[in-house]
């Protein structure tokens, strides 16, 4: 998810960012400056710049599982090129229309003179054409935008109205997706905990139960959406605002290349101090957990439960590590790099969790992969069209209108 403050300078977009980044759990922020003095005419600055935007763009989908709150986005260059008349404008056209789009879109203005008075290093009458155009551009691209005026309330009242326009809008209805889990009757398995504010679930549900779970929906007239994964075995659906993230095979790793043919299956779901947890045995829940943390993320630490995760084993991880289904699943899915894998969690736990200990584990991950070359090709080449698949077709949710379930697979038209 992409939060964007956009404005001319002085409206107070890197105040409010900072300022925003610090309250939302699981958020990074990142600056994306532009110079007018870039332009793609001159060679080889042109070079330099066109690097920069699609390293951009790289940054934002390998972080597209965090919160990104932006500062000035790929549709600021464009307003810019507009005001200098740059002939590059339709370049940035095309980047503003393959760029991930922001969820939030924050575009402050104000008093132009107090606007001014705060930075002056641009004029007061482009300042009124920036928010003009910005407007107008966001319009035309069919982004929708939410004006705040800075110059007229403090920081204090203008992070109370911005963080309550998140808190009203985003996420779902938690308790009802956990209704539908259960009355559909279906069987799943949830990956790592989940608490109530939360707008994502992880789950394992085979392809069948998928059908199952769609068609449950579609004859309740519950509206049902999915979109394109970002990982193999997987499909994304959006029921009332909340994503689930479900794998129809057990796999790990970005490329879904570490497959296990073991089918998970959960009792029920249980509260626990704020977090829905899955009612199994508590070395299959740490197992899959342990697994998530340290082979889907490029740093274990990255994970929005990894907290709660060190917490709740860190007087319990000798027992669980040597338990026979963390055993028998790690040497079915790890093979002969299953030892390094799992002396390097131990040693994890025994540092709490300290840099040199995480860079052990993820040295040991590429070393796996570098070891098993066939598994280091298919995640290259995953990489590659990936990213390609990515700058061609958007990331969001689609309609549903047709589904069906034949010789196993699961077909979806939308």
């Amino acid at each position: 998810m992409i939060i964007l403050f956009a404005g001319p300078d002085g409206s107070g977009k890197s105040t409010l960012s900072e300022n925003l980044s610090k309250q939302i759990q699981n958020s990074i922020r990142k600056y994306f400056g532009y110079t007018r003095k870039d332009v793609f005419i001159q060679y080889p600055r042109c070079l330099k710049r066109l690097y920069t935007l699609f390293s951009d763009m790289v940054w934002i989908l390998k972080n597209r599982n965090r919160k990104i709150i932006a500062d000035r986005y790929i549709y600021d260059n464009l307003v810019n090129t507009i005001i200098d008349k740059n002939p590059s404008f339709f370049i940035y056209l095309f980047l503003s229309i393959i760029y991930p789009r922001p969820k939030y879109v924050f575009l402050l203005s104000g008093d132009v003179g107090k606007i001014f008075y705060r930075k002056k290093e641009i004029s007061k009458d482009r300042i009124k054409r920036f928010s003009d155009i910005y407007s107008k551009i966001l319009h035309i691209l069919r982004i929708n935008t939410i004006i705040i005026n800075t110059t007229e309330s403090s920081i204090k009242n203008t992070m109370k109205t911005i963080q309550g326009i998140i808190d009203n809008t985003s996420g779902g209805d938690i308790k009802k997706v956990i209704y539908i889990l259960k009355d559909s009757n279906i069987e799943y398995f949830i990956m790592r905990p989940f608490s109530k504010n939360d707008d994502e679930i992880d789950l394992f549900i085979s392809r069948e139960n998928i059908f199952k779970l769609i068609s449950y929906c579609q004859n309740n007239f519950i509206p049902v959406k999915y979109s394109i994964p970002h990982k193999c075995y997987k499909i994304r659906l959006f029921i009332f605002g909340i994503m689930l993230d479900i794998s129809y095979r057990l796999s790990f790793l970005s490329s879904g290349k570490l497959i296990s043919s073991i089918v998970l299956k959960q009792e029920n779901i249980r509260l626990e101090n704020g977090y829905y947890y899955p009612v199994c045995p508590e070395d299959m829940l740490f197992t899959i957990w342990s697994f998530h943390n340290i082979l889907d993320k490029k740093d274990p630490r990255e994970s929005s439960t990894f907290d709660i995760y060190k917490k709740r084993y860190q007087d319990s991880y000798k027992r669980l590590i040597s338990s026979d289904f963390f055993n028998v699943f790690s040497n079915k899915i790890l093979k002969s790099d299953a030892h390094n894998i799992t002396k390097s969690l131990f040693e994890a736990f025994e540092k709490n969790w300290d840099i040199a200990s995480i860079n052990s584990i993820i040295n040991n991950r590429k070393n796996m992969m570098m070891n098993q070359k066939k598994l280091f090709i298919k995640h290259l080449n995953f990489k590659i069209r990936h990213a390609l698949l990515r700058m061609i077709i958007k990331d969001e949710p689609r309609n549903i209108k047709k589904i069906a379930f034949k010789r196993g697979r699961l077909h979806i038209i939308s």
